[in-house]
């Protein structure tokens, strides 16, 4: 509910509120002269005057009245602005994040609204960039690659979107803005190789065949086999870095203010 308060302006703005309506009921109360100040009469009678009184009480009432009619008429409609601004976002990115995940194959088929933006969580992220880091080390495996198209064929489909929904991140704030622009930027660079998986002997080599299930005739004897397997390794290798460099800047973007870590189901 008190979101805004996360906002070094917003929150300046609450505490000031609150201070003027600490001074006003000190106007309005009358308290007790302290001994400290019983030495200046002149002070005294001027602070307890029914023209101080009714001048400073007007000018603090008047504050906290334009706050409260500030936080009604344009903060309160601001922030479910931002918020459903960064919902949207946040389910376009979770789409990318889904099919790669869960190698949801037909998941660009999907409507957007349907993603749990739950897994862009930031303990998920940083497990599967991990793990994709300690795929480029170690060698993958069949399901490695295919959750990798998986995840690329849905940012095929989702590019256009990411490009599209630039003005809806500069209603939230300059950072979301530069951010989503180096979102969108490694997006671009993981859809780049959407078209450049090698195929072997006019497609008689297959993606098991190089990683982990040769047949017969397929081994290092087989140039051509083995030429298929080095340009499939070094394409999974390319696909697992995109993806890797995408997912940290996915978990950047879950890093700002405001908030897109927000991961409720509902703006």
């Amino acid at each position: 509910m008190l979101e805004f308060l996360k906002d070094k302006f917003e929150r300046r703005l609450f505490i000031g509120a609150w201070i003027a309506f600490a001074c006003l009921l000190m106007v309005k109360i009358k308290l007790a002269v302290p001994e400290v100040m019983k030495d200046w009469p002149g002070l005294i009678t001027m602070l307890q005057s029914k023209p101080f009184e009714d001048i400073v009480g007007d000018l603090l009432t008047g504050l906290i009245a334009a706050y409260f009619f500030y936080v009604l008429i344009d903060l309160v409609p601001k922030v479910k602005r931002e918020k459903s601004a960064i919902h949207t976002l946040n389910l376009i990115i979770a789409s990318v994040v889904d099919a790669y995940e869960n190698e949801r194959t037909f998941g660009h088929f999907d409507l957007i609204s349907l993603n749990d933006v739950g897994i862009l969580d930031r303990s998920n992220l940083s497990k599967h960039w991990k793990y994709l880091n300690g795929l480029i080390k170690k060698g993958f495996t069949v399901s490695d690659y295919y959750k990798l198209r998986c995840g690329l064929a849905c940012m095929d489909s989702r590019i256009h979107e990411f490009r599209a929904v630039l003005p809806l991140a500069t209603t939230i704030s300059p950072e979301h803005v530069l951010q989503w622009l180096q979102l969108t930027d490694r997006a671009r660079l993981f859809h780049e190789e959407f078209n450049n998986q090698p195929v072997g002997l006019d497609g008689c080599f297959e993606v098991q065949h190089a990683f982990g299930h040769p047949t017969t005739g397929m081994d290092e004897s087989n140039d051509r086999y083995v030429e298929y397997c080095q340009a499939m390794r070094a394409y999974a290798m390319t696909l697992a870095n995109r993806m890797a460099l995408f997912l940290l800047e996915v978990d950047a973007w879950m890093a700002l203010p405001g908030k897109s870590s927000s991961l409720d189901a509902n703006p």
